[in-house]
């Protein structure tokens, strides 16, 4: 009986005029998402190599001498996801680039701006896959479970298919999966026609081992469209009126894609600070203060042509005490916007459409957990690169080994020597691992929702 429902169900849907309205809109889009997001990834690859290439041929001409590799600042690119085209993950806001040196690194994206703003808390535009699915197809699923039940209500049909003595559970599951498919199959097409865009106009774009990752992202895109369903369902079985089931539930689906997801970043400000930049400003010229008050005595008595003097050697550790606490602020500064960005994620998770688009994130590999995997890899390459310089230099017998570009060795560097930063990039088995707590959250969401619609058509008494 469960299925017989379900097949009248999407017979209804599939030849209701919204049906057609909402295939072609999801399209459309997903035609022309594989079109521009793919074409801005290839474009933004090409500028990545000229980029890195650029960078390599500057330190080419600096290993004439290991010193001024020491004082040379090196620009690190946040390499290119492939999977941008299905969600973009913000990566126009987020710190995509690091200045390093072997003693610094400074995250220069993430201090542009107004003093006050945190780009990891911005929005993005881009109309990939998680707007389609998340925006488009979740308020189609709103449009087909509205009147699911008070329509059955108002046209006095519910109490007739009751009489015959079938059970209220199979009623639901009927409705819910004739909704369910009529919503999947745009989104299966439109997902179809983005891939095979993608695939013939821009070939070796994608391997082999990123479907595994579309194939999630599509296995919890419909957990999250079932459970707008299963919303709908809900509060159609609570009215009597499909008017009013309509009105209720694009107040919720407003407050859950739309009003949640733009005011978190509020809430995350408001409960995790962040530094403006003169703060840092005061904080490193007081730390700056300290260290030259610390080392009062030898300042000024520093002679350049002696680098194996007592006074140069206190000189160079004052010095670099002064990079090392720069550094730790900034690094302070970067946790406390992560920090923040975090909160700002905590909170939105009552939301089912943050919880997807974060699920979509680790999966794809892109937005914020992309971005703190390469600040890391950027800081383990920086003590990498100097640990190198520091060897080849401790086999200088001309040179103090004082750890300052003036004193450093003054010899040659073979290039093949100078570590090579590459972006790691993790398996789709250990991005899932990642995501399984937003699944789970999502699968919660759904199954408490389905909990509710059962219950309130249970009491439904149709007398």
């Amino acid at each position: 009986m469960t299925l017989k429902i379900a097949k009248k169900e999407l017979l209804s849907n599939l030849t209701d005029f919204k049906f057609f309205l909402v295939l072609l809109i999801t399209i459309i889009i997903f035609s022309a998402s594989g079109l521009i997001l793919t074409s801005k990834y290839l474009k933004r690859a090409q500028d990545y190599s000229y980029l890195v290439e650029v960078e390599q041929d500057k330190i080419k001409k600096k290993c004439g001498s290991i010193s001024q590799l020491v004082s040379h600042d090196q620009v690190l690119y946040l390499d290119n996801n492939p999977l941008e085209f299905v969600i973009s993950g913000n990566v126009l806001f987020l710190p995509n680039t690091l200045r390093v040196s072997p003693l610094f690194m400074n995250t220069q994206t993430m201090t542009r701006g107004s003093a006050q703003s945190n780009p990891l808390l911005e929005s993005f535009t881009d109309v990939d896959w998680i707007f389609v699915i998340g925006v488009i197809l979740s308020f189609a699923a709103v449009i087909f479970s509205y009147d699911s039940i008070s329509g059955e209500k108002e046209n006095k049909t519910l109490g007739v298919i009751l009489a015959n003595q079938i059970k209220r559970h199979q009623i639901l599951l009927g409705k819910f999966l004739g909704g369910f498919i009529t919503i999947m199959i745009p989104l299966v097409m439109g997902i179809i026609i983005n891939l095979l865009i993608v695939i013939l106009y821009f070939q070796h774009f994608i391997k082999m081992e990123h479907f595994l990752s579309i194939f999630l992202i599509l296995a919890s895109a419909a957990i999250y469209i079932s459970f707008f369903l299963w919303l709908g369902i809900t509060v159609s079985s609570i009215y009597q009126k499909s008017t009013t089931s309509f009105a209720v539930l694009f107040f919720i689906w407003v407050l859950f894609v739309v009003i949640i997801p733009k005011s978190t970043g509020i809430l995350g400000s408001l409960f995790h600070p962040v530094m403006n930049q003169s703060q840092i400003r005061q904080m490193k010229a007081g730390a700056e203060k300290d260290i030259r008050e610390k080392y009062k005595d030898n300042y000024g008595k520093v002679d350049f042509s002696k680098p194996f003097s007592k006074e140069t050697a206190l000189w160079v550790q004052s010095m670099n005490e002064i990079s090392d606490v720069n550094r730790k602020i900034n690094d302070k500064h970067l946790n406390e916007m992560l920090a923040q960005a975090a909160a700002a994620r905590n909170f939105s998770l009552i939301s089912p459409y943050t919880v997807f688009k974060y699920t979509a994130e680790n999966i794809a590999n892109t937005g914020i957990p992309r971005v703190k995997r390469f600040l890391a890899m950027g800081e383990k390459y920086r003590q990498e690169l100097l640990n190198v310089l520091i060897i080849e230099d401790k086999n200088d017998p001309a040179s103090p080994h004082l750890l300052h570009p003036y004193f450093f060795s003054k010899r040659p560097i073979d290039y093949g020597k100078i570590p090579k930063f590459k972006m790691k990039e993790y398996p789709a088995a250990g991005l899932l691992v990642h995501s399984l707590g937003y699944i789970f959250l999502l699968l919660t969401y759904c199954i408490v929702m389905f909990a509710a619609s059962y219950l309130f058509f249970l009491k439904y008494d149709v007398r």
